[in-house]
């Protein structure tokens, strides 16, 4: 079945570290150029080493984790920093600071929601990509 044309936002990649008194001061990606790094899995990986490239310098991996759980556990321990899509849920036991990048461009990914054709207006369809939009709404700020 054909679905409807998607529905199409941007989700900015935001550095994730232990917090410290840098916490909510945006910086550029070549600050993290000395860092240890986390290395989530395959796909999410490459929008690291594409964002640090872009910004001229390969990650130095210390450590790899497939599940975000665990990468945050490491984060959250000081044993290196990550990006992560602001959108991301971040448990509140994951003590982590969020960051965002001032690169230009700065790091994102597209996020697309695709439903059947003529199911849109569909009350449970038409409540979760509205909650998906209030989602990101109220994520836009960090």
């Amino acid at each position: 079945m054909i679905g409807e044309r998607p529905h199409k936002g941007i989700d900015q990649i935001w550095k994730r570290q232990p917090p410290t008194g840098r916490i909510g001061h945006a910086e550029r990606s070549p600050a993290t150029a000395h860092e240890a790094w986390i290395a989530p899995h395959h796909d999410q990986f490459q929008l690291i080493e594409v964002a640090c490239a872009a910004a001229g310098f390969a990650p130095r991996v210390a450590h790899e984790a497939a599940e975000w759980n665990s990468v945050l556990t490491l984060v959250s321990h000081g044993l290196g920093i990550c990006l992560l899509p602001r959108l991301a849920t971040v448990s509140p036991d994951h003590r982590v600071a969020r960051i965002p990048l001032r690169d230009k461009p700065a790091p994102s990914r597209s996020v697309l929601t695709c439903v059947p054709r003529g199911s849109r207006a569909q009350p449970a369809i038409a409540a979760v990509l509205q909650a998906l939009e209030e989602v990101a709404r109220d994520r836009q700020g960090g």
